[in-house]
């Protein structure tokens, strides 16, 4: 059986990477806001999310430069939260995230117990405080940044666990 579970530890980034992660915050929001916009207006009706990120990015240059998992994360959420039930992301929100894929081109790793391997970001020093168990696989990655400036990654993680035999005795009934 397979078990979802969630890891959070806190990272350091050093001022490049904050750079890229707050220009990936607001490349999230640009493109949630926009997709809701569109779906709303009846510019969109069905697509992958693939090819809606490629067609703001063809619209948009300065998203070519952003990690396109996290994008197309950001329109996952749109899509199963409900149009309807959405509102606009706000610049001042106090807590930012961006979620990202494990990809085979660029894999979310954990490397030495001490950095964290993501997406255009590259080795993140981090606080390695709880272990991810041997036989998991690190499937996504949630980046955030808290109102008082620190920043966290939430990492989920696949876990198989073994499931226990149950055997029932009809002998004595």
């Amino acid at each position: 059986m397979k078990v979802d579970r969630y890891y959070k530890y806190l990272i350091k980034p050093n001022k490049e990477q904050k750079e890229i992660i707050i220009r990936t915050f607001g490349a999230v929001r640009f493109v949630f806001n926009r997709y809701l916009d569109d779906v709303r207006s009846g510019k969109i009706t069905k697509g992958l999310a693939r090819d809606i990120v490629n067609e703001y990015r063809i619209k948009y240059p300065f998203l070519n430069g952003i990690d396109g998992s996290a994008l197309m994360n950001v329109i996952f959420q749109a899509q199963g939260s409900g149009i309807s039930l959405s509102h606009h992301k706000s610049r001042r929100d106090s807590r930012m995230t961006y979620t990202t894929s494990n990809l085979e081109r660029s894999p979310i790793r954990i490397i030495l117990n001490k950095y964290i391997q993501l997406p255009r970001l590259g080795n993140v020093e981090m606080v390695y405080h709880r272990p991810v168990p041997e036989n998991a696989r690190i499937k996504k990655a949630t980046v955030i940044r808290e109102a008082n400036g620190k920043y966290y990654v939430s990492v989920m993680i696949e876990q198989c666990r073994e499931t226990p035999e149950i055997t029932i005795n009809f002998a004595n009934s």
